[in-house]
């Protein structure tokens, strides 16, 4: 039965005796629909220093979009996830609790499900993906 943990493709991944992973080709092209959208971009229009703007919401997890050029302490939503911050363009810092973390263009940082409030002070105009599950 296919299931969303097929893979077309593994990265030449090794298994703990050095093979590499099985391949679930014919699988994975059983479940995926080709026709599911003619547009796949999700449009939006970003404002800076607003609230994330939502890109998609699922059963499953939400992604946002938000761009700063100043200061904002971002109260940590929903309680009890984590949440994922991807570095789109721009760098900055991210203070919360007693760590601060600097984070650049293309990087990914994890803001834990215990951290209340986190501040994000952007070094210059900063974009950033917010991704949790629900």
């Amino acid at each position: 039965m296919p299931s969303a943990g097929d893979r077309i493709y593994d990265y030449k991944r090794t298994d703990d005796k050095g093979n590499e992973r099985e391949l679930h080709t014919t699988e994975a092209l059983d479940v995926i629909n080709f026709s599911a959208s003619k547009s796949p971009k999700t449009p939006y229009t970003l404002k800076t220093n607003a609230d994330p703007q939502l890109l998609v919401n699922c059963e499953y997890f939400t992604t946002n979009i938000l761009e700063l050029d100043k200061p904002r302490r971002m109260q940590h939503v929903p309680d009890g996830t984590f949440a994922a911050y991807m570095c789109l363009e721009g760098s900055m810092e991210i203070s919360g609790g007693t760590s601060n973390v600097q984070v650049q263009k293309g990087e990914t940082v994890l803001i834990p499900a215990g951290m209340d409030i986190a501040t994000f002070i952007s070094e210059g105009k900063v974009r950033l993906l917010e991704v949790y599950i629900r």
